[in-house]
């Protein structure tokens, strides 16, 4: 079945009409990437959705949310399908067709090896070891993928989502994987692993914010000032709780 057709759609509702805007902002988002992006009976949830709804209602702006593989919810925003997508780290490729909001959320991109396959002294293992002796794998489209190329790792395989890539990881078909912290850790407790059986080897942080296409911002010029201007008041950026262990299936508070 086509991606399109399995996406799930959420209108956020906001309550006060008096200045909302004639336009309902269309946003792409992974399908699932737990904690950020989750797929719930009642739409989309997750502490990105959350924090970017706050964002949204602070400026009384409608919007919808397509769930699909995050390569094309790129592709379409490129294309003019939709007007945006998150969460994105910044990249010179999306800035090519779209410009990237303040930043609101926090992003640790780790390499994970199994420790039951490491065959030297755990100090050995550093990211330069990794580039120079191990093969890698991240997600398709994403920017821990485009890091590893950047960075001239040996990468063999790239999958679709972070469960597919722990699998390969497990089955030994790679030595390493690249993703983020609080996505690798909610990965591997949904699969029945503890993370004292990984070795994380910490690369890089890239926060990571909205990206608006360069044809819906030349359309509604005064959007992302207005919607930079309301970030601070949502910002996950200076939380110092464990969002990984947070209960995102209770009651959200809509701001």
């Amino acid at each position: 079945m086509r991606a399109k057709l399995c996406a799930f759609l959420l209108l956020f509702s906001i309550t006060s009409l008096a200045n909302e805007p004639d336009y309902i902002v269309r946003m792409g988002t992974e399908i699932e990437w737990a904690p950020y992006h989750l797929s719930t009976d009642k739409g989309s949830d997750g502490l990105s959705v959350r924090a970017f709804a706050c964002i949204m209602a602070r400026i009384n702006q409608p919007f919808t949310i397509s769930k699909l593989p995050w390569k094309r919810a790129q592709v379409m925003t490129k294309t003019g399908e939709l007007d945006g997508f998150f969460s994105a780290s910044h990249s010179k490729q999306r800035d090519q067709y779209a410009v990237q909001s303040k930043v609101f959320l926090p992003q640790r991109r780790s390499l994970y090896l199994l420790k039951s396959q490491l065959n030297q002294p755990v100090n050995t293992y550093t990211a330069d070891y990794v580039k120079q002796h191990l093969t890698t794998g991240a997600r398709q489209g994403s920017n821990a993928l485009n890091s590893l190329r950047k960075h001239g790792f040996q990468i063999n395989i790239t999958t679709r989502d972070t469960a597919a890539l722990l699998k390969v990881l497990l089955h030994h078909r790679i030595d390493a994987i690249l993703e983020n912290g609080l996505v690798f850790l909610q990965t591997i407790e949904q699969s029945g692993h503890t993370q004292e059986e990984f070795l994380e080897i910490p690369l890089e942080e890239h926060p990571m914010g909205a990206y608006f296409s360069k044809a819906f911002l030349a359309k509604h010029p005064t959007f992302l000032q207005d919607f930079n201007q309301q970030v601070n008041a949502c910002t996950l950026l200076q939380q110092e709780q464990n969002f990984a262990s947070v209960n995102i299936s209770s009651k959200k508070n809509e701001h």
